[in-house]
């Protein structure tokens, strides 16, 4: 309706092209409806990366030039442990904590494109660290040479994720883009999983980004000299609560202008197994690298199950050109090779197991080591890094969360300064509640408006709640032939209690 109302003028020339808006106003809805200024064919530029350079003076601008960026030659998203983005968690000292573990690729946690662009990055010689802070002075976001990183953006906006990602692009071996992330410090500014969600049921024809792309002229005019429409190849669709077009943009805007740099996302699945494919589709055909699925819906809660059947049904839709990463309900060793047995997934992204313990990473164990020697390590390299104390006891207390008996755990929690904070650590390590604590599995349950969720034999080794029948009861669905039922109902795990070590 709009392009209709749209007052067209005479053309003169056939063999004309429209020029393409500027990359300050690139993301208005008037650009890519409106004429824009006629100039001959001959005359337009040749399609190149945007050079931000050019867009006006700013903090964001100023990028070391002499900066080396990591290896990423042979960066690759198969048979990969990966360290799953999570807020006030990954920051670096807990990312060079799991690196040493053997997470083959660190997450940063999510940073905003507008909070970046506001940064200037330096070098502290003391450290030898690359710090990028805000005028004011506070540091947003910390590095080190050759840290084999995954800058985790959070945006709404093609344009000011282009420019955050070439701040930093220097400095990361991949740019990963927050699609999935419920929480409301995200979805309110539009990003995380409100990328894949709006309040009502639209149906989107979707066009060609060609109309709104930075490094291209916009659209070509036909025989009669008027726009053509040109639609997408394949994507012709009604996906109920689908931002398409915002998400397709994105991507292939970072993955055009960023010269090769690896660019990701980050996505939860949709309401039906048809939704998240049909996205999926439209992610893949941007050329991103690598898709991770955190295998819950955006409403369900960390206690519910993650979708694994899901997921299968989703790696074997897709194929193999695109890896696909799995996130969701790997708290012990023995979960990840029956992880990928399960799901045919790529690459594993762990988050509260790597929190809670990051020597999960390390594939020449069979078990964890205990709690207290990780937290003593990681206060030694926040203190190495000099990483802010508010930051350190809160990722301490993290860590020790499932410890909340211990003495050392509440010694923790009363922690003024390092000292005292290296005090606990250390008692810890003496503590006889360690002695005979075992390695923590959450105890989850169905998502109960899933019944396929409720008969899941991949899910077979997963901790079955006390109320399971209570659950099933109010939901009013009878139990399957084939479910995977404990046979007590009271029983913390289903009958394969013995693959779970006894202790760390």
């Amino acid at each position: 309706v709009a392009l209709k109302c749209v007052p067209r003028r005479p053309v003169v020339d056939c063999a004309r092209r429209i020029t393409p808006p500027t990359l300050t106003n690139y993301l208005s809805f008037t650009d890519w409806i409106m004429p824009f200024e006629e100039e001959p064919l001959s005359a337009l530029p040749t399609t190149q990366p945007v050079d931000v350079a050019s867009s006006p003076a700013g903090p964001s601008e100023v990028v070391a030039a002499e900066a080396s960026p990591p290896e990423v030659s042979q960066w690759s998203y198969r048979g990969k442990l990966l360290l799953a983005p999570m807020v006030r968690i990954n920051t670096l000292p807990f990312r060079l904590l799991a690196a040493e573990c053997g997470a083959d690729i660190v997450y940063s946690e999510e940073l905003v494109d507008r909070s970046v662009l506001q940064c200037v990055r330096t070098e502290n010689t003391k450290l030898r660290t690359i710090d990028y802070r805000h005028p004011d002075g506070k540091l947003i976001f910390s590095t080190v040479p050759h840290e084999r990183l995954a800058f985790q953006l959070g945006t709404a906006c093609a344009a000011n994720a282009l420019r955050a990602s070439q701040l930093v692009a220097a400095d990361v071996c991949a740019i990963d883009i927050n699609m999935g992330c419920p929480v409301k410090f995200s979805t309110q500014g539009g990003m995380g999983s409100a990328l894949l969600t709006q309040p009502e049921k639209v149906e989107l024809t979707l066009f060609a980004v060609s109309y709104r792309r930075i490094d291209a002229p916009v659209a070509l005019l036909d025989a009669h000299g008027r726009r053509e429409r040109c639609r997408m190849p394949v994507h012709s669709m009604t996906v109920p609560m689908l931002h398409v077009m915002q998400v397709h943009d994105i991507l292939s805007t970072l993955v055009r202008n960023l010269g090769g740099l690896p660019v990701t996302c980050k996505i939860r699945l949709l309401e039906t197994a048809e939704q998240t494919l049909q996205l999926a589709r439209i992610i893949q055909s941007t050329g991103v690298s690598a898709l991770a699925v955190h295998a819950r819906r955006v409403p369900d809660r960390p206690r519910y199950w993650a979708q694994y059947d899901a997921f299968k049904v989703l790696k074997e839709d897709l194929g193999g050109e695109m890896p696909i990463v799995l996130n969701g309900d790997v708290f012990l060793p023995q979960d990840i090779p029956r992880a990928l047995e399960a799901t045919g997934a790529d690459s594993l992204m762990l988050a509260r197991g790597a929190m809670w313990n990051p020597s999960i990473f390390d594939r020449s164990r069979s078990k964890l080591q205990p709690p207290p020697k990780m937290l003593e390590r990681y206060i030694e390299l926040a203190m190495q890094t000099e990483n802010n104390f508010a930051n350190t006891k809160y990722v301490a207390a993290q860590m020790m969360s499932n410890h909340g008996r211990a003495l050392s755990y509440q010694a923790l929690t009363r922690a003024k300064d390092y000292a005292s904070l290296q005090a606990a650590a250390s008692a810890a390590l003496t503590d006889p509640h360690f002695e005979r604590a075992t390695p923590h599995v959450p105890v989850l349950e169905p998502a109960p408006d899933l019944p396929h969720a409720m008969q899941l034999p991949i899910n077979a080794w997963r901790p079955v709640p006390p109320h399971w029948r209570a659950v099933q009861a109010r939901a009013k669905r009878p139990l399957a032939a084939d479910a995977a039922v404990p046979h007590n109902a009271g029983s913390q795990r289903l009958c394969v209690e013995a693959h779970r070590p006894s202790a760390y």
